[in-house]
């Protein structure tokens, strides 16, 4: 996902590309946001994305040390 390897609008509107565990993660992620920031997994769907993809890129910044 963060290396550019994996388009995850289309992981997540299939179900391909990601790991059963990866899925369960992301969708956790997904379900998380919608509470905090009241939004709707289907109607804010690009700006529940964006903040799912802010978390892994800061994620893998704070455990790699490198946001490319």
């Amino acid at each position: 996902i963060v290396q550019g390897k994996l388009d995850l609008y289309n992981a997540l509107s299939t179900g391909r590309g990601l790991q059963e565990n990866e899925t369960r993660t992301i969708f956790a992620m997904v379900g998380e946001i919608c509470r905090d920031h009241g939004l709707h997994p289907d109607d804010d769907f690009e700006t529940v994305l964006q903040f799912v993809m802010d978390e892994i890129c800061d994620y893998w910044f704070e455990k790699f040390g490198d946001r490319d």
